[in-house]
């Protein structure tokens, strides 16, 4: 049994990181919708957009969830703290 292990290369690394980096996007992702369904935004949205403070006047929640879920929604959720009108839809 040959039990050598090879050294692996920059390129095959860098691969490697890229594969794991889209397997937890993916499931923040699958995360964030059911966030969503179960805060009931989709239903709310019914083809409009809003902000986040304005869907958590209608879905009686705290701004800040809704908040993240949009920063996620478009890919800055570094920015969310200090952004309270993010918008959906």
């Amino acid at each position: 049994m040959d039990t050598r292990v090879e050294a692996s290369s920059p390129e095959s690394d860098a691969g490697q990181a890229a594969r794991l980096s889209d397997l937890i996007n993916s499931s923040w992702i699958t995360r964030a919708i059911q966030s969503a369904i179960e805060l009931g935004v989709f239903d709310a949205l019914n083809g409009r957009s809003a902000s986040a403070a304005e869907l958590a006047e209608q879905l009686a929640c705290p701004v800040p969830p809704l908040q993240r879920l949009a920063a996620g929604r478009s890919g800055h959720a570094r920015a969310l703290p200090n952004a309270p009108e993010r918008a959906f839809g």
